[in-house]
């Protein structure tokens, strides 16, 4: 669908709403689409937060290029190229070709009426459009798997964190999980 779809129907949600308010949408049933879903917790899991592995800053450079115009694809094929790099900087992998052993999904999808929109990767990234920047780092032979998920408003002239205030570093979240 074209993004002023979108446009026209967020804008008509937002003039409904009062001012500070929030709108809870339910979809009916989320079909079971991601490998998350499958896997348990496990305490160390912190593993991949204390590689090194620059996701933070990942987040900022993620935040800084994406722009009305730039290719869908481009997305996700940036956030790839990056964790290709951080994965290379700690000796888990020599080639691109081999990223698909630690990433097993796209980086990016659209948020939605539904869990996980539809991407039509040919598109641009448009004004109002609203996706998230979805990084998942698996390492199946020890366990552990490390997902960030940040959505992302495009506007006029680059794009809005919506998730910006969530906490990221390890020390954060163990801090907001005693709360």
């Amino acid at each position: 669908m074209e993004a002023s779809f979108y446009q026209a129907n967020r804008k008509a949600l937002l003039d409904f709403l009062p001012d500070n308010s929030a709108a809870v949408l339910f979809s009916g049933h989320a079909p079971r689409q991601s490998a998350d879903a499958y896997y348990p917790f496990f305490c160390s899991r912190n593993f991949l937060y204390l590689t090194g592995v620059d996701f933070e800053g990942f987040v900022l450079y993620m935040f800084s290029i994406i722009k009305p115009g730039m290719p869908m694809a481009s997305v996700d094929q940036t956030a790839r190229k990056y964790c290709f790099e951080q994965l290379k900087a700690i000796g888990k992998l020599q080639s691109y070709d081999e990223i698909g052993k630690y990433m097993w999904h796209g980086g990016a999808h659209h948020v939605g009426f539904d869990v996980h929109d539809d991407v039509d990767m040919t598109h641009p990234v448009a004004p109002g459009m609203v996706f998230c920047v979805d990084i998942g780092i698996y390492d199946e032979d020890s366990g552990i798997g490390f997902r960030l998920e940040d959505n992302c408003l495009v506007t006029e002239n680059g794009c809005e964190n919506l998730s910006a205030s969530i906490p990221r570093k390890l020390e954060d979240i163990e801090a907001a999980m005693a709360k």
